[in-house]
């Protein structure tokens, strides 16, 4: 027992440098502040925190926190895994368009050019205007029955938002592509100032 212990503190004191420098606790559950209801986006400027799982064609799950810096010249997302250890860190200069990501766990290649893809779909979901319906360039929306979700015709995703926040933000969201299904649930998040009344 004494030696599962040593192991567990070599293992957590390994991984302690890559931890995230963004302390959750210290970011409110919805911003104090009522933001502007005209607002560009859907997804104001701000520090973002979730919670996403993804299941694929399998029902293979995988959890992980999503730690999202949405800034007018830069997006930052910090994927974090097990004890809040960087699992990897994706930023772009939006003036230049250019994308730079880093692993720190061994990944297959495709899982990259997968995590680039959904990234770019989700880019596009971040800079969506804050009210629907939303533009025919972007999203397609689609109603069968009861269910209303929308469509990216140009990479294939599906997506639903649900669970809107006080500040109408969506709190839930649910990506789909072919058998894969990632949940993205919002846990916390911090609006920038630019973009409170």
């Amino acid at each position: 027992m004494k030696i599962l212990w040593i192991l567990l503190f070599i293992l957590l004191s390994s991984c302690s440098h890559h931890s995230a420098r963004v302390s959750l606790n210290s970011i409110p559950k919805s911003a104090s502040e009522h933001i502007n209801e005209y607002r560009a986006q859907l997804f104001p400027l701000g520090l973002y925190i979730h919670r996403i799982t993804m299941k694929d064609p399998k029902g293979k799950k995988r959890e992980f926190k999503g730690v999202l810096l949405l800034g007018e010249k830069t997006i930052q997302l910090t994927g974090l895994a097990a004890f809040d250890t960087t699992f990897f860190k994706l930023s772009e200069d939006l003036d230049s368009g250019k994308i730079s990501y880093k692993f720190y766990h061994e990944v297959p290649k495709a899982f990259e050019e997968k995590l680039i893809l959904f990234y770019s779909f989700m880019k596009s979901i971040f800079k969506l205007p804050s009210k629907a319906p939303y533009s025919e360039n972007t999203l397609t929306q689609i109603k069968e029955g009861n269910l209303e979700y929308y469509k990216d015709p140009s990479s294939g995703f599906e997506i639903n938002f649900s669970r809107y926040t006080a500040n109408k933000i969506p709190g839930l969201m649910e990506v789909k592509k072919d058998n894969f299904k990632i949940t993205i649930v919002l846990e916390k998040y911090q609006v920038s100032t630019q973009d409170k009344e």
